[in-house]
């Protein structure tokens, strides 16, 4: 009997106590299903404002003490033969002066290239480029056109008892009902659902950080698609006007975890060692919309 007591004592720490990994909080759970498959964004939040957005085992955003970090796994050897997978974060606001650095120094070299092709007269003020091949005779490439974008709103839809406004993605010109569609809620409830989703799929920076032409018009647009509300439903149209649901908000409300979930990591990288773990903390485009228009 003591013994058993002895446990129930036990487990009560553990569930209730003062360790903050284990202790379970009452607060709020959002979940996407992505393509069909359920879960595969989950989003959960206390009543401190802290939160953490999870896509899967290798990406996340995290929100403590009102700043966010963005969250990965890194590989670490372990032996020649053996590694394991290590969760590692930084501040988003040094991830993206860092990427923001490297962007300009692209864009540089870029601008550097460039101008050694026009004085060469390699690069033609039409933008066509010469290209001279072995036996001296000259091809001209001309580079493709630039496709500028447009959100504009096709109707209201119901997703899950909750409506919204649709809003349809395509390019400016294109007489086919093909791009991305979206239903955003303006419920204010879902706000801070919004805020983690527009981060982690389309954020204005990250579209800022592309360089001038198509691909940096596609992603501004996919960031004011993002900007009009919290995500309801995304899928993307064909030419014949079919659709493929892409991402589902399945279900909003309260829910119990454990407080790990809203920690972060042992290592947290700063500006000064950022550089070494860079790469994996980058917005990337697994689950970027851009990935569902033709460019």
């Amino acid at each position: 009997m003591k013994r058993l007591i002895l446990a129930a004592i036990l487990l009560g720490t553990a569930g209730c106590g003062g360790d903050p990994a284990t202790r379970v909080i009452d607060g709020i759970e959002a979940s996407y299903s992505k393509e069909g498959r359920a879960d595969a964004i989950t989003i959960n939040f206390d009543d401190d404002g802290n939160a953490r957005l999870w896509a899967g085992k290798r990406r996340g955003i995290i929100v403590r003490d009102g700043q966010d970090y963005l969250m990965n796994e890194r590989r670490v050897a372990i032996d020649k033969t053996k590694y394991k997978m290590e969760p590692v974060a930084a501040l988003r606001g040094d991830v993206m002066a860092a990427l923001s650095a490297l962007a300009d120094a692209q864009r540089k070299r870029v601008e550097q290239a460039e101008a050694a092709a026009k004085a060469s007269g390699e690069l033609r003020p039409d933008g066509t480029r010469v290209v001279r091949l072995y036996d001296g005779r000259e091809m001209l490439i001309t580079p493709p056109p630039v496709v500028t974008f447009q959100v504009v709103p096709v109707g209201t839809e119901e997703v899950g008892g909750r409506s919204g406004k649709v809003w349809r993605l395509s390019a400016v010109g294109d007489p086919r009902p093909n791009g991305l569609e979206a239903v955003m809620s303006s419920d204010p409830e879902l706000a801070q659902v919004g805020r983690l989703i527009r981060m982690h799929m389309a954020p204005a920076d990250v579209a800022a950080l592309e360089p001038e032409g198509t691909r940096r018009n596609l992603a501004k647009a996919a960031a004011e698609l993002f900007g009009k509300g919290t995500l309801l439903r995304l899928s993307v149209r064909g030419e014949a006007g079919q659709t493929m649901e892409l991402y589902r908000l399945q279900r909003f409300g309260p829910a119990s975890f454990r407080g790990a979930v809203l920690m972060l990591p042992a290592t947290v990288r700063d500006r000064k060692t950022l550089r070494e773990d860079l790469k994996v903390l980058t917005p990337v485009e697994d689950d970027s919309p851009m990935r569902g228009v033709r460019r």
